[in-house]
């Protein structure tokens, strides 16, 4: 791996937050759970399907159904190696967030996703 150096990088939207994990959970559990916006759950739908199977995105975030029921909602994005993924749980009240190293396979990217619906939704029975 060659290490860059992004210091001077405006990354614009992709860069312009710095957060920390325990940030970035309460702010989408209060913007989902409808403490800050409360239309915003009923105004996602659109372009279903645009993201995997299930998926949809619209007004910056994506909403898809979890093996628990109902739909979680969130965002996610990626940046030089890096790739960050926030989303809210069916209730409102359960929220995980993701940061990793950039996904190079299909199957990676699965797994993230496994990943979080274990947050959201306990293991699988």
């Amino acid at each position: 791996m060659r290490w860059r150096d992004v210091t001077e990088l405006n990354a614009s939207a992709g860069g312009a937050l710095v957060s920390g994990t325990a940030d970035v959970s309460r702010f989408f559990g209060a913007l989902l759970g409808g403490r800050l916006l409360g239309e915003m759950k009923r105004t996602v739908r659109a372009d279903p399907d645009r993201t995997w199977p299930g998926a949809r995105y619209g007004l910056g975030l994506m909403s898809t159904p979890p093996r628990c029921g109902g739909e979680w909602y969130g965002h996610g994005g990626h940046l030089y190696g890096w790739s960050a993924f926030a989303v809210v749980g069916p209730d409102g009240r359960r929220a995980a967030v993701m940061f990793d190293e950039n996904t190079a396979t299909e199957a990676a990217a699965k797994d993230e996703l496994e990943l979080l619906q274990t947050a959201l939704c306990g293991e699988e029975s």
